[in-house]
């Protein structure tokens, strides 16, 4: 379909409609990553992944056109978070051998609500969550991130649980 059909489709979808197709999209994911467990050997909610930093967490979103892998540091004292930041700096090339997609860094992204966040990102643009057809590399690049994070993160955790306390 062209993507001016997606455009037209979304705005006649019902909220409800579109809520249902969100659920439906995370439902499949979970079942993507059924059966797929932590570095550390524990059974994770992949859809809720918990990173046990208070301040960093993981945040799949979708968008018009595809979705959005983050790595989110809101972090309330300026000082942690820059410290938070540097440190992920210094194991940017870590992260990015483990995530294989390319990563945005922005020290400064600013949500649509307003609050400024370290914002680690990679994008899989192609898809829509109005087309079950492209869903499935959709999923394929949230499974390839949120694995890759989570063998990241088994590396470095303590390193960012120092700095926390």
């Amino acid at each position: 379909m062209h993507p001016i059909v997606f455009n037209r489709l979304s705005s006649m979808l019902s909220i409800q409609e579109r809520k249902q197709l969100n659920i439906d999209f995370f439902t499949a994911l979970g079942r993507v990553m059924q059966g797929c467990f932590s570095e550390t050997g524990k059974r994770m909610q992949w859809t809720n992944y918990r990173t046990g930093i208070r301040g960093i967490y993981v945040r799949i979103e979708l968008e018009k056109k595809g979705v959005s892998f983050n790595v989110d540091l809101e972090i309330k004292d300026p000082d942690i978070k820059e410290m938070m930041w540097e440190q992920m700096l210094e194991l940017k090339a870590v992260l990015a051998s483990e995530i294989p997609a390319e990563l945005t860094w922005n020290e400064d992204f600013v949500k649509p609500t307003g609050i400024s966040v370290g914002r680690i990102q990679c994008r899989c643009g192609t898809g829509t969550i109005y087309n079950k057809g492209t869903w499935p590399e959709m999923l394929a690049f949230l499974k390839e991130s949120l694995l890759g994070f989570d063998r990241f993160w088994a590396i470095c955790f303590d390193i960012f649980k120092a700095l926390e306390e």
